[in-house]
């Protein structure tokens, strides 16, 4: 069993943004996996550090890091690889793939640019092509689409209702088809119209797009040269604070 205390402590000497709930959450979500000979691929990795990490969390596991910046990564143990590239070139993430993990990554974790466009590029491209199925997409930092000042962030401007407010229905039980068309127009009539146009675009534009392919196959442009990612192929979408886990159907 993973020692968490253990890897917080590692986290901070190494000096990666990850100590704190952010590990925690991954301690969570993947410690069951802590002996297995898996493939990890960070991209966004500064210095380096969290590759470290990684390492000395999966000690059977190949790991690999991408950054816009090169870096060098002090590693004895042979398993650490550090690439230098655009999180969005498709080329470097096929030759990453094919020389780390030619049958897929078990875990893909983006905390690189938090910006919309590359996020949805890089995940668009990764996780149907190079992610295994059951395997985990990990987007990291998708609330700097809140932030005003960010490139493509924005304040959120929408309402503040009450919890379950907007959800509260017409207390009529349907005994006939008439009294469900009219059950159903009412709820038409009383569904909430506010939308949040200031989120339609940018970080939280594209974690919204996660919502709709799991209900259906999402109709909106894609980057060229990439496929649709479908509802039948996401499992689950789970949202945190600073993470969001994508899972893989099987």
């Amino acid at each position: 069993m993973l020692d968490q205390a253990e890897l917080q402590r590692a986290a901070r000497q190494y000096g990666t943004d990850k100590a704190g709930d952010y590990l925690a959450n991954y301690v969570r979500e993947f410690g069951h996996l802590a002996d297995k000979p898996l493939a990890l691929l960070e991209l966004g990795v500064r210095e380096g550090a969290s590759l470290l990490l990684w390492r000395d969390m999966f000690p059977a596991a190949q790991v690999a890091g991408l950054d816009i910046y090169p870096m060098t990564v002090h590693d004895d143990s042979g398993r650490v690889r550090a690439y230098t590239g655009l999180q969005q070139d498709q080329a470097t993430l096929d030759r990453i793939a094919s020389e780390v993990a030619p049958d897929g990554f078990d875990v893909i974790i983006d905390d690189a640019s938090h910006l919309g466009r590359y996020t949805a590029a890089s995940f668009w491209h990764l996780f149907p092509n190079h992610l295994k199925p059951g395997g985990v997409y990990v987007i990291e930092d998708w609330g700097t689409g809140y932030w005003p000042k960010w490139p493509d962030g924005h304040a959120y401007s929408g309402p503040y209702p009450p919890p379950g407010a907007a959800l509260a229905a017409p207390t009529v039980a349907p005994s006939s088809p008439s009294r469900v068309e009219r059950l159903r127009s009412r709820l038409r009539r009383s569904a909430p119209r506010d939308r949040f146009p200031s989120h339609d675009f940018g970080m939280v534009g594209f974690v919204k797009t996660l919502v709709d392919a799991v209900a259906v196959d999402v109709r909106g442009p894609v980057p060229e040269g990439t496929r649709r990612v479908s509802g039948s192929e996401i499992a689950s979408v789970e949202f945190m604070a600073a993470q969001v886990f994508v899972r893989k159907a099987t």
